[in-house]
């Protein structure tokens, strides 16, 4: 097993379990999360709900896809497209200057919006992205 395969299931393994916890910690406080949503006032109110539920749900799936090593690189994209999002996302929060908490993982995660949760999610779609380009597991023989 070369030295890639291995970060690249290390950087699965990672993201699988970060992307577990924060949809399960969301999908467990669905009227919090709506209402962290509603209060970023960047969608139409009548989507908040659908948005509301659909992140968790998505981000619990992506991360048993990324544990279970299927589907790597459609895996690794979704992910990288998901952190892009985030990033842009905070990042017209901090422009408006919006009194808005962050609620990345559920509740007890609260706090304040600002440049530093734009770094931290560019950051994780740089090692999303990263696994597009790493070696997959089928490639690399590796679970």
């Amino acid at each position: 097993m070369n030295k890639l395969a291995i970060i690249s299931f290390f950087l699965r393994w990672i993201l699988g379990i970060q992307f577990i916890k924060s949809g399960w910690e969301k999908g467990q406080a669905f009227s919090w999360w709506r209402d962290i949503i509603e209060k970023m006032d960047l969608f139409p109110i009548e989507s908040t709900g659908l948005i509301a539920g659909i992140i968790p749900g998505i981000e619990v799936v992506l991360g048993v896809v990324l544990l279970a090593g299927v589907l790597q690189r459609a895996a690794a994209v979704l992910s990288s497209a998901l952190f892009l999002g985030f990033a842009v996302v905070m990042f017209c929060l901090v422009q408006k200057d919006a009194p808005v908490l962050c609620g990345c993982f559920g509740p007890g995660s609260e706090y304040p919006v600002d440049l530093t949760h734009v770094f931290i999610d560019l950051f994780w779609f740089l090692v999303s992205l990263s696994l597009v380009f790493l070696p997959q597991r089928t490639e690399a023989g590796v679970a």
